[in-house]
């Protein structure tokens, strides 16, 4: 309908009607030319727009100034009427009110969270999140009746996490131990219960302190002289799966962490997380006789009063960390996917497994199982991270790609979980190997292998994402810090007692250990003495001062291609006078007469001299390269050796030691990424050399044996290929410089199916004979 339809011709102005006039001949113009409603103004002439008029009087006339909301709002803030945040009182207040509004909770949920009665910390509090770590560990390996003394350690989550890791700072300090008792006075069906109980209740008088702690507060004097008003609130809880149960007060085969059912357990996704306050609930009514639906739900036990209940701002629930050790490498790799993989491989899959890898090529920076892998009975943690790094390639082939692409999905997922920083990338690729592992899974199901994934371990992989996110990277709660710690405040201790009463007699050594500790590091900090040499227990126990270097390290020459890092060689060539037809004959480096001919004329113009076979040079046997760790997050450095080694007879063990001769990456083209492999080509290191003054060449050099480029990844595999780069069907042999040589490198041998694995290779032989490798 027009707007000036109904009104009379009588009552509007002239502008009004000539507009009217003007817009009926605008929609005639249309309705002649165009069936559609929607008229190009092309169409339309000029004179055809006569309601185009200038406004007779004068139009957006100002009646004085009056400030915006935005700029009330800012002159309060500077005023000071309002804070920074006003009307919130703080940037923690609107985060809040922002979360609120955009978390998708309903209004009644939020006018419900509005009206709790929420404790606050006084301000200029300051937290010192506690971090509690137990686990199980037995006293001797030969007395059958010393069990396990449980062992309860602390430390504060101000701590750098570098620092916790290293035990000789005992930044991480014990506890206490929890009592083991067979409770033999109890009927079978009521000693678990008990045990659960009894555990709680000792617990509880550990932690005791802590109630007051956390909601008064401690005065304490803090390393810089400093008095602060410390509340001292339990943060997290590292522990391994089975204690996780026993703190949460659950059932094993249950999730510590949500409320997840059982049949779902083995699908992608999280339940809501278990609330505390439901949990005592079902629990006291359980212990009164009148058990609600959520006991049984919640797949709870009996322990009416855990030691968390009184605990102030914790959610014991959100306190469980990551377990790197146990839930990734122990639990999922070893125990499942390990298991699965030689099932699915069929009859004699552990045997097929076992012969694969003794024929991997020997690698100083990996461990050779060289009896397999079926015959280990006690497995560390080191040795499963030593088969994560080989276990996808050296299954190729054996398994179905599915299969494969589970393996390979598994061990990223460990990877990613392992890193010691994290960004929005890394976390989403973590969950896009989770992703993978659920959209292959299903091949164990169709291989009659598993009937189900319900294993709470592989539940629990759902959470690492958020625990990350809300806690830091998982290997600063790992629990290889406290099986590390066993050693130093459990075993040592019982070794140092005549092992009878041995409790006050551990207790005591520890007290004199903590003193002489304690003083040792007043007098370094007086410097009234020159600090101790601190020494380090690798796993086996043996000992290492951190201070003792090698004179075979002494770095002679600094890597061009990476600031910051030096290669090493002996002082004194432990092979002088080697000749050049010796290389070539117990080496392998059959061209290496005509690759130092083009190489002195191409950097050693000056040279006259044409090597020959007779030529005799100074052969070193390793190279050492310092590299820092890839996420440049400290100055630790990683000692890479390349070892270009003959075979030799050995005068201690009476027999032929095979030749090793590493692989390595190498510089291939200018433009190289740090971190992953763009410009660089794998290489065989066959010799490591200096030439004599009269070549006039300084340099140290080395004889490798080119590997073709990096293909695309092999799928599932996502592996790239290579082979021996060839020419006039000879592997193609070049000198270079050992600044080339970025760092060593490992390949495993593409084994192929069971039926075509070649049964003649051996970890001594499989590189010079197998045509492809990953």
């Amino acid at each position: 309908m027009d707007w000036a339809e109904g009104v009379s011709q009588d009552i509007l102005p002239e502008e009004a009607r000539t507009f009217r006039e003007g817009r009926h001949r605008h929609d005639e113009v249309g309705q002649g030319s165009h069936s559609s409603d929607h008229t190009p103004h092309d169409n339309i002439s000029d004179s055809d727009v006569m309601w185009v008029k200038d406004f007779p009087e004068p139009a957006g006339v100002s009646y004085g100034e009056q400030k915006t909301t935005f700029e009330v709002l800012r002159e309060e803030q500077r005023t000071g009427t309002l804070g920074t945040f006003g009307p919130f009182e703080d940037l923690a207040k609107w985060e809040l009110a922002e979360w609120l509004i955009k978390s998708g909770a309903s209004q009644s949920e939020i006018d419900k969270y509005l009206k709790l009665d929420i404790e606050k910390l006084p301000k200029g509090a300051t937290i010192a999140p506690i971090i509690i770590a137990s686990d199980k560990t037995q006293l001797s390996q030969f007395s059958g009746d010393k069990q396990a003394w449980p062992p309860v350690y602390l430390t504060i989550g101000n701590i750098d996490k570098a620092i916790c890791r290293q035990p000789s700072k005992q930044a991480m300090v014990l506890l206490g131990y929890l009592p083991v008792t067979k409770l033999e006075c109890l009927s079978p069906e009521r000693r678990k219960e008990r045990a659960y109980r009894l555990f709680h209740y000792c617990m509880s008088l550990i932690l005791e302190p802590l109630i007051a702690a956390g909601k008064d507060g401690v005065y304490m004097t803090c390393s810089n002289s400093q008095i602060r008003h410390v509340f001292l609130i339990l943060a997290s809880y590292i522990a391994d799966y089975p204690e996780q149960c026993l703190v949460a007060a659950i059932r094993e085969n249950s999730c510590p962490i949500c409320t997840v059912s059982s049949d779902d357990r083995g699908n992608p996704g999280c339940a809501p997380t278990r609330n505390p306050s439901t949990i005592l609930t079902a629990l006291r009514s359980s212990e009164m006789g009148t058990p609600s639906p959520a006991f049984k739900n919640l797949h709870l036990r009996r322990i009416p009063q855990p030691f968390w209940a009184d605990l102030p701002h914790t959610n014991i629930f959100e306190c469980f960390t990551p377990d790197l050790l146990h839930q990734l490498h122990k639990g999922v790799f070893k125990d499942h996917m390990v298991k699965w993989c030689i099932q699915i491989a069929g009859k004699g899959g552990a045997q097929e497994v076992d012969e694969r890898f003794k024929c991997l090529p020997d690698h100083p920076g990996l461990r050779h199982f060289k009896k397999g892998i079926s015959t280990i009975s006690q497995w560390t943690g080191c040795e499963h991270k030593e088969m994560e790094r080989v276990f996808a390639s050296l299954i190729f082939g054996a398994v179905p790609p599915d299969v494969a692409a589970v393996a390979r999905a598994t061990i990223d997922f460990i990877y990613y979980a392992s890193f010691p920083s994290h960004s929005t990338e890394t976390l989403r690729r973590l969950q896009g190997s989770l992703h993978t592992f659920h959209e292959h899974k299903g091949i164990f199901i169709k291989a009659g292998i598993r009937k189900h994934f319900r294993i709470p371990k592989i539940h629990i992989m759902e959470h690492y994402a958020h625990l990350i996110r809300a806690k830091g990277s998982a290997d600063g709660f790992n629990t290889e810090m406290s099986e590390r710690l066993h050693i130093d405040c459990v075993k040592e201790g019982y070794r140092a007692s005549n092992k009878k009463n041995y409790t006050q007699q551990m207790i005591q050594y520890l007290w004199r250990q903590e003193a002489i500790h304690k003083f040792t590091a007043f007098l370094t900090w007086t410097n009234a003495t020159h600090p101790v040499v601190n020494r380090s227990y690798d796993e086996d126990g043996d000992s290492s001062t951190e201070s003792e270097t090698s004179s075979m390290d002494e770095p002679v020459e600094l890597i061009s291609h990476a600031p910051g890092a030096h290669w090493h060689i002996a002082k004194q060539a432990p092979m002088p006078g080697t000749s050049l037809q010796d290389l070539i004959e117990k080496h392998g480096a059959v061209d290496i007469v005509a690759a130092l001919a083009m190489y002195l004329r191409q950097y050693v113009p000056n040279c006259q001299i044409t090597p020959s076979t007779f030529d005799r040079v100074y052969v070193y046997t390793r190279l050492y390269i310092d590299l820092q760790s890839p996420q440049r997050l400290n100055d630790d450095i990683e000692k890479d050796i390349i070892r270009a080694c003959p075979a030799s007879h050995s005068p201690w063990k009476k027999c032929l030691v095979p030749a090793l001769f590493d692989t390595a990456l190498i510089h291939d083209t200018r433009e190289t990424e740090e971190i992953g492999l763009k410009g660089y080509r794998a290489a065989r290191i066959r010799a490591i050399f200096r030439l004599p003054h009269w070549f006039e060449c300084s340099d140290t050099l080395a004889y490798i044996e080119r590997f073709t480029n990096f293909t695309l990844p092999v799928e599932p595999l996502r592996m790239s290929q290579v082979s021996y780069s060839m020419r006039h069907n000879r592997r193609h042999g070049e000198i270079v410089h050992v600044n080339s040589i970025k760092r060593s490198c490992h390949l495993t041998p593409k084994f192929g199916s069971v039926k075509h694995r070649n049964q003649t290779w051996t970890s001594e032989n499989v590189l010079d004979e197998c045509q492809h490798s990953f």
